[in-house]
């Protein structure tokens, strides 16, 4: 957020430098305030080092510009310094208030200071501060109001001259000082040798001396203003301005190529040339931040640094375009201009101006608008000494200071000088008709209007063939011929989209090496003669980059042209087919705009191209000798690398030898600047090893980039200024070395960790393959076992089957034994019966022991103990000793609840039961009641299934 409000105010700080030029140019003046600075008001002077770095004096210590970044060095005890000199490679000396030294840039760009004069003792400096750094012959002076330090290199020599000093000053590597009360002198071999004649100067204040023509100086002087040094007498320079110089208090002064600068206190700055002839005025009224001029000092351009009492500026003097903007809209938008004689006509929205120039400031000066001109300018033409100006109202004739009008059709757009028939004539084109005039004794005049055609024709051309090629004001063009006698069009026809455009809207013509051309703000058309169709123009198209939207081709030369894209001028040299940029300006990032929608560039006379601006216009000074300005030079400032702690470290600024950088500070910031402030270069950047592409442009003058992968790169940054100069790219090669566990030894210690992991791993995986063999012998045992096992389980399980059937067999067999047995106790019984039935009926008949016997017989055969005992075994055998559980769990039970547990587990019937016991079904159920008592069994559970569970 900080970096674009600086950069807000820096751009809205040019703007408006650039706006308040009045109508009358003057050079561009960009104030830098404070704010965008950052230190102190006052910058006491300044200096240049041989990269163009500015460095100030500043109230806060010690400030620098690089064309994009400023920077604050604070002193080390935070002294206000008064002189700086930066002049000297990698240093610059200070001076402050009882402190002199230099600091002393390291490889890294980071400066360190090194005091002076902590050498000195306190008597020979005290209270004392240093106002003036001067170099000469490798050794440095530091100039105070009391004594001079000279400095060469080693130890410091005080020059005491035993009164006071106003200034130190040098010119053509002589030095000069003035002594309060005593006069000007000059310094050799350290010595002070009065120049004969300047005691006039005793109680004055020599402020400059700069060399002047020959061999001669001149010295400014706060009483006796500008004076000329022969090197015998001193005489008064010989200008209309010196005394409005002197009473504003001359300050210091400064040689630009053939002219002066001299920097005043009360009243900015005044340029005046060798001759004494002023030029310019540089003041708040102009744009200067402040009339109390500290410092001068010239670039390598001749552009000018001002050091103020509050603020600094810059002023471009040299520019191959000058600027004459309204911002108050006083002439409005300009659309035509011609020169004649020297004067320049500008014709605007408003009307038509002249401007005269002024020889002595050089530059063009508004007269004020042609009486009878109000309204509309359109076009400009000037034919044998007489300006024609095409006008919404009309056209009208200026000629000898009479402003007439010669034609009434309205919305004269462009004059076309045309030989017809052997004789000259203008084809204007208009808002609705075309116009032909023919020149009489008296001038030109209106002839007539061609019949038959009326359309708005803001643009038209003619072809090698005697065609006439008219753009539309809004749709397509048409072609035609013109009969014999003028007056009626021939053979026309109109091309819009189906004839070959592909966007037929607001097309404008042009003429490239006679060829007919055709631009609408996308790829360049001309005319195929042989299919009678519009085609793209495949030669300049391919020369161009795709997104370039071509609005307007003009031709200024033989060989030269204007191309105009959208608020972007760019001038070539056409070499064969080839078209060579030789200067290009982009007049949208200076805050400036092309009139309307038909843009024009107008060759002039004196080698000037006139561009028309919405708000004024602009002079290019067309020199094919100076298009190809030096480069700026782009500049590497800072390289700062951190990690995630935030720890910074600085990186030397070249690059000769790989730089290496530890990964933990594998975040990078590059820091560069352009040393041209005035055209807003712009930035882009790429890093070789992590892509290959640039970055889109910017105005930012750094770049960030955190987290890189480790390995070799290479950042490349290139710059470009409003004028598409390119400046030779900053090349910077870096490493970033592996994490620790990827240096060397890590590798070689991982080699040997897995080495010792793959033999732990061989011996681990024998020993594995052993202890799997182990387990597989063990498993393929088990698994025999287990089959075995389930072999013999399975057997058994058939024998225990078997032996269940067996057993269900034998308890049938058992059963059906009881059953049997109850059966014969049944029919032994009943026969029992029948004899003693038999008995009673006989009586007597029969013995009594023949029934006895009888009865003997069937006893001794009905469920005798013997049978039990018997049937006893077989249920042991056939129930694994039943009765034994059965007493071991309820010792209570008799004989007969045996007998009845046996029966019921047989699952035979209460009758059958009572015939094996040879007791009543009631006395089976009493049995079965006293049973469930001993076993402690419910009365509702069933005592059967009881009984077959045990």
């Amino acid at each position: 957020m900080k970096f674009f409000l600086e950069t807000f105010l820096v751009f809205f700080l040019f703007l408006k430098s650039l706006f308040l030029f009045a109508e009358d140019e003057k050079p561009f003046i960009i104030n830098f305030t404070k704010e965008v600075y950052r230190a102190g008001d006052q910058n006491w002077s300044l200096s240049i080092d041989d990269e163009g770095i500015v460095f100030f004096a500043n109230n806060k210590g010690l400030l620098e510009f690089d064309g994009s970044n400023w920077f604050l060095q604070k002193m080390p005890e935070g002294e206000a310094l008064r002189a700086v000199f930066a002049e000297e490679k990698n240093r610059i000396y200070v001076g402050a208030y009882e402190e002199f030294g230099y600091w002393k840039k390291n490889i890294n760009g980071e400066k360190t200071y090194f005091s002076l004069s902590n050498s000195l003792t306190t008597e020979a400096f005290h209270n004392d501060e240093i106002w003036k750094i001067i170099s000469l012959n490798d050794d440095i002076y530091f100039q105070s109001f009391s004594k001079i330090f000279k400095y060469d290199g080693k130890k410091i020599t005080i020059i005491d001259p035993k009164s006071s000093i106003v200034f130190l000053l040098k010119a053509r590597n002589r030095l000069f000082i003035q002594l309060i009360g005593k006069g000007l002198y000059e310094l050799k071999n350290d010595k002070l040798v009065l120049l004969k004649g300047s005691e006039f100067l005793a109680n004055d204040e020599v402020k400059f001396v700069l060399p002047f023509r020959d061999n001669d100086f001149l010295i400014g002087a706060s009483k006796n203003g500008i004076l000329v040094y022969d090197n015998f007498n001193f005489s008064a320079i010989k200008t209309p301005i010196a005394k409005r110089i002197r009473d504003s208090k001359i300050n210091n002064g400064i040689v630009l190529e053939n002219k002066f600068a001299i920097g005043t206190i009360t009243n900015g700055i005044f340029i005046i040339t060798e001759d004494g002839d002023f030029q310019n005025h540089l003041n708040t009224s102009a744009c200067l931040q402040n009339n109390t001029v500290l410092g001068l000092k010239a670039d390598s351009k001749n552009n000018l640094w001002v050091a103020l009492d509050r603020g600094i500026d810059y002023v471009e003097m040299n520019s191959m375009i000058d600027f004459y903007v309204d911002p108050f809209y006083k002439i409005g938008a300009v659309y035509a201009a011609v020169l004649k004689n020297n004067d320049l006509w500008i014709g605007t929205n408003k009307g038509l101006y002249k401007y005269v120039f002024d020889n002595k400031k050089q530059i063009y000066i508004n007269t004020g608008m042609i009486d009878g001109s109000q309204g509309q300018v359109l076009d400009l033409y000037i034919i044998d000494n007489e300006i024609l100006c095409g006008h919404t109202n009309g056209t009208y004739s200026l000629k000898g200071g009479n402003f007439k009008k010669i034609s009434d059709f309205n919305g004269a757009y462009d004059f076309k000088k045309i030989s017809f028939n052997g004789e000259e004539i203008l084809l204007q084109s208009t808002y609705s008709n075309l116009v032909v005039y023919k020149k009489s004794k008296n001038g030109w005049r209106f002839s007539n209007f061609i019949d038959g055609f009326i359309e708005p024709i803001p643009d038209i051309e003619q072809d090698n063939f005697g065609n006439f090629w008219a753009a539309h004001l809004k749709k397509g063009v048409f072609k035609f011929k013109l009969n014999n006698n003028l007056d009626k069009i021939q053979n026309i026809k109109y091309y819009v989209e189906k004839n070959g455009f592909k966007n037929d809207k607001e097309i404008q013509i042009s003429k490239i090496d006679n060829r007919i051309v055709f631009t609408n703000g996308s790829i360049v058309y001309t005319y195929d003669d042989l299919n009678d169709t519009i085609i793209p123009y495949k030669n300049i198209n391919e020369q161009f980059e795709e997104n370039v939207e071509i609005k307007k081709i003009i031709q200024i030369d033989e060989n030269y042209y204007w191309f105009v894209t959208q608020n972007n001028i760019s001038l070539f040299l056409k070499d064969n087919e080839i078209f060579k940029q030789k200067f290009s300006y982009n007049l949208y990032r200076q805050g400036f705009y092309l009139s309307a929608d038909y843009p024009k560039i107008i060759s002039l006379k004196n080698n000037y191209n006139l561009i028309c601006l919405d708000k004024g216009f602009a002079l290019f000074h067309f020199k094919k000798d100076l298009i190809n300005n030096l480069p700026d030079k782009l500049l590497m400032r800072k390289i700062i690398i951190f990690n995630n702690k935030n720890v910074k470290k600085f990186l030397p600024l070249n690059s000769i030898k790989n730089n290496e950088i530890p990964f933990s500070f594998r975040n990078i910031k590059f820091v560069y600047s352009s040393s041209e402030i005035t055209k807003k270069p712009l930035y882009r950047y790429k890093i070789k090893g992590l892509n290959e592409n640039f970055s889109n442009w910017s105005s930012k003058s750094y770049t960030e980039i955190n987290r890189l992968p480790y390995g070799k790169y290479k950042f490349v940054v290139q710059s470009k200024t409003v004028e598409n100069n390119f400046l030779d790219p900053l090349v910077y090669s870096f490493e970033i070395l592996p994490p620790f566990y990827f240096n060397t030894i890590s590798f070689v210690i991982y080699g040997f960790i897995i080495f010792f992991l793959l033999l732990f791993g061989i011996i681990s995986f024998k020993r594995i393959l052993k202890k799997n063999k182990r387990k597989v012998e063990k498993f393929e045992k088990e698994k025999r076992e287990q089959e075995l096992l389930k072999s013999k389980q399975k057997y058994v399980d058939l024998k225990n089957k078997n032996l269940q059937s067996e057993l269900y067999y034998k308890n049938i067999q058992l059963a059906n034994h009881a059953i049997i047995i109850s059966n014969r106790n049944d029919l032994l019984i009943k026969i029992k019966k029948n004899i003693n039935n038999l008995k009673k009926e006989m009586g007597g008949r029969l013995p009594d022991s023949f029934y006895k016997k009888q009865i003997s017989l069937l006893n001794s055969h009905i469920s005798s103990d013997d049978e039990w005992k018997t049937f006893e075994g077989y249920f042991d055998q056939i129930h694994q000793d039943y009765f034994k559980r059965l007493i071991s769990q309820y010792s209570d039970l008799t004989q007969s609840d045996l007998k009845l547990c046996a029966y019921l587990r047989l699952n035979l019937s209460s009758k059958e039961i009572a015939s094996l016991l040879n007791i009543s079904l009631r006395g089976v159920e009493a049995r079965r009641y006293r049973l469930r008592k001993r076993l402690n069994f419910e009365h509702d559970k069933n005592l059967v299934e009881f009984l077959l569970k045990i």
